[in-house]
């Protein structure tokens, strides 16, 4: 997606750093998006339309295995830092992030033809093969 066509909002400021807040509100109250929400939405509807759906798993496997490379670190750091509540918060984070990756990629290898691993263990034995 073209970050340069999502418009900068003023007013709250948490609006302006991501609006996921409110995008997960109007989700969980089953309201339409509003704002930044609403332009994001109009955004990836037009890129479902031209790139298919399996470009946005695509696009969003590469972010959640992103995220959990990056929590990876800092789990590491915080272990070697003996900071236990910051490994645990880190840890919590990085399970979510490493198991919706693994299901993802699950998805991705059903569409693609392949056949995709349903129990936990088979999907982690894949990753670490780069299959």
């Amino acid at each position: 997606m073209d970050q340069e066509k999502i418009p900068k909002h003023a007013g709250n400021i948490n609006a302006q750093k991501h609006g996921g807040a409110g995008a997960v509100y109007k989700i969980k109250n089953n309201q339409p998006f509003t704002g930044l929400a609403s332009e994001v939405e109009k955004q990836l509807t037009v890129d479902l339309a031209n790139e298919g759906p399996t470009a946005l798993l695509q696009l969003d496997c590469i972010r959640l295995h992103t995220a959990a490379e990056l929590y990876w670190s800092a789990i590491l750091g915080a272990a070697e830092a003996g900071d236990m509540d910051k490994f645990s918060g880190y840890v919590k984070v990085y399970g979510w992030l490493a198991a919706s990756g693994a299901r993802l990629l699950a998805q991705m290898a059903a569409t693609n033809g392949k056949e995709a691993p349903t129990k936990a263990i088979d999907v982690l034995k894949s990753l670490n093969r780069g299959k």
